[in-house]
């Protein structure tokens, strides 16, 4: 699974490929002390679905 993080004005700041066996659900941990505070996005996909979902940070 291909993970993505994007901020608000669409450059992606964090990636990750994550294998998930069995299919189903996972937990994924992310360091995001880096990222300044604001509104991003989080993609996930597996080459056939795709998901996303927008988070706050706030510092």
């Amino acid at each position: 699974v291909n993970i993505a993080i994007y901020d608000i004005s669409g450059r992606c700041v964090m990636e990750r490929i994550v294998e998930v066996e069995g299919g189903g659900e996972a937990e994924l941990y992310f360091e995001v002390s880096g990222l300044s505070s604001g509104i991003y996005t989080l993609n996930a996909s597996d080459g056939d679905n795709s998901t996303s979902e927008r988070f706050l940070i706030v510092k």
